[in-house]
Order: C-alpha cells, then structure tokens, then sequence
C-alpha cells in the first residue's frame, strides 16, 4: 500500500516537533533540571527587576538564595561529610525572592519586615528538606511550605512579581518542559482540572457571567508561573510517570476547593490557596510512596537512556543525634527571629455591603497622599476604602468592571486586575452594593 503524501502542514508541524526534540537533548547535555530552573528563574528576576527598580527587588535577590545556599552547604555537610554546589537551595531561594513583594518598597502598614521574615523562611525550608525525607525524597516542595509559612506566620501574601511578565513565563516556562519532557502531563493536567472547576465556580457561585473577567481567573500569570515552575518540581512529586496526570489534577481540585476556606476572616487568604494545593499533593505522593512501595520501586530501576555516573553513590551520616541537633537549632532560630519580627494585623473578611457616593470619584475621606500611592499600584481604579493599618483596599476596576477587595497592594503592580486570588464585592459599579462575597 502506497503511503499517503505528507502534506505541507504536517511536514511544518514534524519540523517543530523535531526542532524541540534536537533542543531538548542539546539542554540534556548542556545543563540537569534544577540548573536550568535556576537559569530561568533569574532571567524572570532580571525582567521584574528592570521593571519594578533595580533599588526594590535586589535585597531579596542576594539575601534569600545565600540563605537557603548557606544552610544547605551546612547540612549536606554534616550529612554526606562533604561540600556540593546547592543548586536545589538556590531555587528555593530565587522562588521566595519572586514570591514576597518586593522589600525595597517598604512593608505595607501592618506588615512585618519583609527581608527577616524572608530570611527565616528560606532557612526552615532547606531544614524541612533536609529532615522531612522518605527513601531520599522530600515530603514538601521546600518553596511551597515557606509561602505557607510566612502566611500563617507573618499574614504575608505572595506578590508573584516573578511573573509580571507572561510572555517570559510561558517562553522559560516551555523551555523547562522541552528538557523533561515527560513533566508537561503535570501542567496541563493541572490546568485543565483548576480552569475547568474555577470557571463553574465562578458562574454558579458568583454569577459571573463576563468572558473577560472569566478569562482573568484562568489565564492569569501567577497561575501559570504556579504550574510551569512549581507544580512540576519533580523531588516533592510522584516519582511513577503514570500518575502525573493524577497529581497534578489533584492540585487542580485543590487549589478551587481551598478557595472556599482559605478567604476572608480564616488563618489564610485565598491567594495561598495554590500553595495549600500543592502542600496537598505533596502528601498524596508521598502516601502512594509508602502504600505502593513496588510500583515506584519498579519506576526507579527502569533502564535509562543516559550513560551511568562514574560518581559513586553518596553515604548519609545522618543519625537521630543530628536530626535532633538540627530539628532544636530550628526551633531557636524560629523563637529568636519571632520575637524580632511582629506578626501583621488579621484583615477582616470583604464587607457584604459597600456604599460610595459616586462610582466615577474616589473617597474624599482618604487622604491625598494615600489616595496617590493607591493609584501609582493599583492603575485605573476608583478607591472605594483603604484601611491604612493593614493596606486592605475597596476599589472598583473599570477595565474588568468589577468591584474588588484587595489583600495584596504589590499584586497588581499597576494593572488593576481581578486575577482569581482577590475577593469580587460584586460585578460592576453600583452606588450601594450587596451580596454574597466569595474570595478566589
């Protein structure tokens, strides 16, 4: 049988689809995993830091990654007797730096110094990976449970300025995925599961039925920079390719039910619903690592294609005298850096009801000085309230056309926007405005 003549648009699409594969192989050789997310992260550092002012953004840059580095060179140390190069803390520092808002503003009203709490995060984290392990593998994605931590602790948000500019993340974001090329299940499974239930959620619980504001929730850059450079973090994840696509729907389902729980008056707000997802899935791994011992055994000595390290395998000189030396010096540098740093006040949960005098000018009672920080963060918005001792902030964002209560002034970085993690007050502008107030 004569085979069917290729046509031009397949020949296109064999061509992309081998230009990706001869990529992939030439990063194989060129830079491991973790070396070129490294890489990545710091080009998005670079790009937020031309955009947001060099002076903002650099303390966090050089104080988080030499943290989390130092740490780990300390434990590695004490657990291998030897030095080597903490490329896995310099991740997790690059991450904190891109996840706390930027320091070199100054804290918002109520919150804590940034560079401290920041500081302590990334040291608990590299000595949570270090102590919580089972059969070599972390329990938690080390980035993930700081967020969480600084959170609960600090009531900080995540600014994600890493991700100010899309067309960044999504280029470094695929970069990382043509490397490993089995880990794209993970995003997509994740992306397809969150936008799915966010959008339902969106229409049925809020009745919001605007494709624009719709889009918002789902295509937004914290979210992407959320599944392209966290959820596929391979250590803390399934470690069996089969149940990738189960994992990462998972956190799908996760981070929509979070949303629920984690807004308004309760411990977290809703934009730390991505990290509870992923704290989630975590655990979900590492029970099917303990129940199902042989299967991930099996996915561990399946043949490689890549030629065997002469290196030979690294001994632990880790006993429980160590962990237990390591476990209290964690506990003394948490209790010294708490009472150094003061937790910020507990916003309330979104008024039900808002009253303004005109949906076209802002509340003459803020004064002018406040009211011109508001609009220099937040863009086109008409400010509704601002409470100056925590920096939570009513405004109505004529670009959506929604009314939004804003937790996080460093979230929007001049593009007011109801991104999926901010509370809607309601759709649209109206001089007296009631209602169900649901948070992302």
């Amino acid at each position: 049988m004569q085979a069917e003549a290729q046509t031009p648009a397949d020949a296109t699409r064999s061509r992309r689809v081998a230009t990706l594969r001869r990529l992939g192989r030439r990063l194989q050789r060129l830079l491991t995993p973790v070396q070129l997310l490294v890489l990545c992260l710091s080009v998005l550092a670079s790009i937020g830091a031309g955009i947001l002012g060099v002076q903002n953004i650099l303390p966090q840059l050089l104080l988080f990654p030499a943290v989390a580095a130092g740490i780990d060179l300390c434990l590695g140390a004490l657990r291998y007797r030897t030095l080597r190069v903490p490329w896995s803390a310099f991740a997790t520092g690059l991450f904190l730096a891109l996840l706390v808002p930027p320091a070199g503003t100054g804290p918002l009203p109520g919150q804590p110094n940034l560079l401290l709490a920041g500081a302590l995060a990334a040291s608990l984290a590299i000595v949570a990976k270090h102590l919580l392990r089972f059969r070599g593998r972390p329990w938690l994605n080390p980035a993930a449970s700081g967020m969480l931590f600084l959170a609960a602790a600090f009531r900080i948000t995540p600014a994600w300025w890493g991700a100010i500019e899309l067309s960044a993340v999504l280029v470094l974001g695929v970069l990382l995925l043509v490397r490993t090329p089995r880990r794209a299940l993970l995003p997509l499974s994740f992306l397809a599961t969150y936008s799915l239930r966010l959008l339902v959620q969106r229409y049925t619980v809020l009745g919001i039925t605007d494709p624009g504001v719709l889009l918002l929730s789902v295509v937004d850059p914290s979210v992407l920079f959320f599944a392209l450079f966290m959820v596929v973090e391979p250590r803390s994840g399934p470690s069996d390719a089969r149940l990738l696509p189960a994992y990462g729907a998972t956190v799908g389902i996760v981070a929509v039910l979070a949303g629920y729980f984690t807004g308004g008056a309760s411990t977290l707000l809703a934009t730390e619903s991505l990290f509870v997802a992923l704290i989630a899935g975590n655990l979900l791994a590492l029970f099917l690592r303990i129940a199902l011992p042989s299967v991930h055994a099996r996915s561990a000595t399946r043949p490689s294609t890549r030629a065997a390290s002469p290196r030979p395998r690294k001994t632990e000189h880790w006993g429980w005298s160590e962990q237990s030396a390591v476990s209290f010096g964690a506990l003394l540098l948490l209790a010294a850096t708490l009472g150094a740093v003061s937790p910020a006040p507990v916003p309330g949960p979104p008024p039900a009801q808002v009253k303004v005098a005109s949906c076209l000018h802002d509340n003459s009672s803020i004064p002018a000085s406040a009211l011109s920080m508001l609009h220099q963060r937040l863009g086109p918005s008409v400010i509704y309230s601002y409470d100056s001792s925590n920096g939570v902030t009513v405004f109505y964002d004529p670009v959506n056309d929604v009314t939004v209560y804003e937790t996080d002034l460093f979230e929007d970085f001049g593009s007011a926007e109801f991104n999926g993690d901010d509370a809607i007050v309601s759709q649209g502008c109206t001089t007296s405005t009631s209602g169900a107030v649901t948070g992302g």
